[in-house]
């Protein structure tokens, strides 16, 4: 669980309201989340038809500043590594040209 000012948050209370917030920030570019199944979100929570990846973490507990750098990091290395082993996958998905250039926005 991680505290914040609005209470303590799980990573699963954490992304569902990064998804409540991404769906009204970003419906008029058709925002699209992916839905975490038992084989993973290839490494993003959803996407636009403008080329905008989101991607979010939550720490599973309170860490120091060292700490939570070092957690955030690693993670977003694992999931851009995700998105780029699995990008011919969300091609398909999103009906996109392969080769757009995507934004990938951290949360």
């Amino acid at each position: 669980m991680h505290n914040t000012d609005w209470g303590l948050f799980t990573g699963e209370q954490w992304e569902a309201m990064f998804q409540i917030i991404l769906k009204r920030k970003h419906e008029n570019n058709g925002y699209q989340p992916i839905i975490t199944i038992p084989s993973g979100d290839h490494g993003i929570e959803g996407f636009t038809r403008t080329g905008d990846v989101f991607q979010c973490y939550c720490p599973a507990q309170d860490y120091d500043n060292a700490d939570l750098y070092e957690k955030q990091r690693n993670k977003i290395t694992t999931d851009l590594n995700k998105l780029e082993y699995n990008k011919d996958l969300l091609a398909k998905k999103t009906r996109r040209n392969k080769n757009k250039t995507m934004d990938i926005h951290n949360a």
